[in-house]
């Protein structure tokens, strides 16, 4: 039995939607993807998947800011201090968190 001409025209969407998932935050995984083989570097490699890919992972919507703001019992040290952007408020933060750096979504909190 012959194989369908369509198969590696399948084969190849079905790997580019696998890459489209890859974390954006971890570029890395998409060298090392590239280098599995030639076609899957032709894959990564055309303007078309990193257009797609970027669609794929636009920007998530902003719930709110993480800022480091005086305390107000004890006026020399800073705690993190969630500030909504909408009505909807996650519970506080510890009051011995700093918050140190935020990078795609995920915030570095010093506990002191």
């Amino acid at each position: 039995m012959a194989s369908s001409p369509w198969l590696p025209v399948l084969m190849d969407e079905l790997i580019e939607e696998v890459l489209l998932c890859f974390p954006p935050h971890d570029p890395g995984a998409l060298v090392y993807a590239a280098l599995v083989c030639k076609a899957w570097c032709r894959l990564i490699s055309v303007p078309v998947f990193r257009r797609r890919f970027c669609e794929f992972h636009s920007t998530a919507p902003m719930l709110g800011v993480i800022c480091n703001l005086r305390d107000e019992d004890e006026g020399k040290t800073f705690i993190a201090r969630f500030l909504p952007t909408s009505s909807s408020c996650p519970p506080c933060a510890d009051r011995r968190s700093f918050a140190l750096d935020a990078r795609h979504g995920h915030v570095f909190l010093y506990n002191t």
